[in-house]
């Protein structure tokens, strides 16, 4: 998929391949907001040890957990046209940030960028249809790379979920998607994207969940070769559907 907006959306992923072959990462941190907290990222980013807790109680992390919220906040948007359906991003460029040097062979490459590709039409799409679109999101991924997708409208609302966990820290919100269809994406599946999930389920009245297969990956840790996703940890099979299939549902809404 080429498009505009995507290279635009492309252009906020701090993050370059030079080359697969030596597994090498190229960060380039320049975000205004969180300038700050740059080395801290970075070390983040290329490590993931929760030095401070997986809540981000104390330390570095309690003060780039305060301004992730206030950003957040000053960002997130309420639109006029709110569909019942959300689309849920966990985690999106995990993969791409910090587990890069994990990729085993071009195959896998190939399917990360067609995922991301993939993941940034479907937002576009769903949107234009009216649905919300909403991030779980590590505050190190979000202070980094994400929190642009905010800060330019390709999200509306973002939870900050517990280090490399998808778990919410505030839960009382999602009380605020119970009646939703939701669309899940993201990573990665029988982790983060898995226990978000089931997290979602706890609270969902209408219980109609899917998963969208061209948009969820398998941790580039456990696996030797492809990322692609065959069957979901807590959704049944019949709820994982294609790209195409998400966007009908959704576009059904619209015209209720």
């Amino acid at each position: 998929m080429e498009s505009e907006s995507a290279e635009d959306i492309n252009s906020y992923i701090p993050l370059r391949y030079r080359s697969l072959a030596t597994n090498q990462r190229f960060l380039e941190f320049n975000h205004p907001y969180f300038g700050k907290f740059e080395e801290h990222i970075k070390k983040n980013l290329e490590e993931r040890i929760p030095e401070f807790g997986s809540k981000y109680l104390w330390g570095e992390d309690r003060k780039l957990l305060k301004e992730c919220r206030a950003h957040a906040g000053a960002f997130s948007k309420q639109r006029k046209k709110i569909l019942d359906a959300t689309v849920m991003l966990v985690h999106p460029f995990y993969a791409h940030l910090s587990h890069s040097d994990k990729v085993s062979g071009e195959d896998a490459l190939s399917e990360m960028n067609y995922y991301l590709d993939e993941l940034i039409d479907f937002v576009e799409q769903s949107q234009k249809l009216g649905a919300k679109v909403v991030l779980f999101e590590t505050i190190h991924h979000y202070a980094a790379s994400t929190s642009s997708l905010l800060e330019e409208g390709f999200v509306d609302s973002v939870f900050f979920t517990e280090y490399d966990s998808g778990m919410p820290i505030d839960l009382r919100r999602l009380y605020e998607y119970r009646k939703d269809s939701v669309f899940f994406s993201g990573g990665y599946n029988g982790k983060c994207l898995s226990t978000a999930i089931n997290v979602i389920k706890s609270f969902s009245e209408s219980l109609d969940l899917w998963g969208v297969h061209e948009l969820m990956l398998n941790s580039p840790q456990d696996c030797v070769g492809s990322l692609k996703v065959k069957k979901v940890k807590h959704l049944d099979r019949k709820r994982i559907i294609s790209k195409e299939e998400a966007l009908k549902k959704i576009k059904k809404k619209t015209t209720r």
